[in-house]
């Protein structure tokens, strides 16, 4: 198992500090089981580091802690994270520990389209291609379709309307 002493002493000393991108950078070298692993990561997105805030959002939701997601995917969406937006969207979308909510869904993707997030993109084609919870909109489904071809999504690529 790797420990704190094979990890460059000046990082150290930095997240000892308590900066940000320190705490984060030994976090991501730690393994996960690593006593100070999540320790790390949390002082880190509680000092506002994104990638911190959206592993703590992960972290929290592979413990099915609903009410951790949710606070720490605010703070992301605080940063306008189109992660955020996305996984929010997600949640939403299925109803995880919240009520499904596809007008709250459809919010947060469009959100996180506009923020440039691709698989965002390619969910609001699918909703308006087959109408999920909208009525079906040939137009803006093909909008989506394209924006997310600009941006070389794998699926779209290979679909023709």
């Amino acid at each position: 198992m790797m420990n704190l002493e094979r990890i460059d002493q000046v990082l150290l000393k930095q997240a000892e500090s308590g900066d940000p991108a320190a705490q984060f950078e030994v976090s991501m070298q730690l393994p996960p089981e690593h006593e100070q692993h999540i320790s790390l990561l949390k002082s880190a997105a509680q000092n506002g580091h994104e990638q911190a805030i959206l592993c703590m959002a992960t972290h929290e939701r592979q413990q099915q802690n609903i009410d951790g997601t949710l606070f720490w995917l605010n703070q992301a969406k605080d940063l306008n994270n189109a992660k955020a937006y996305f996984l929010l969207a997600e949640i939403f979308k299925a109803g995880e520990g919240v009520a499904l909510d596809l007008n709250q869904s459809l919010e947060h993707y469009k959100k996180a389209a506009d923020l440039g997030d691709i698989d965002a993109a390619f969910e609001l084609f699918k909703i308006y291609n087959e109408g999920i919870g909208v009525k079906k909109d040939r137009e803006i489904a093909e909008k989506y379709l394209n924006l997310a071809k600009q941006n070389q999504h794998i699926e779209a690529a290979s679909i023709e309307l």
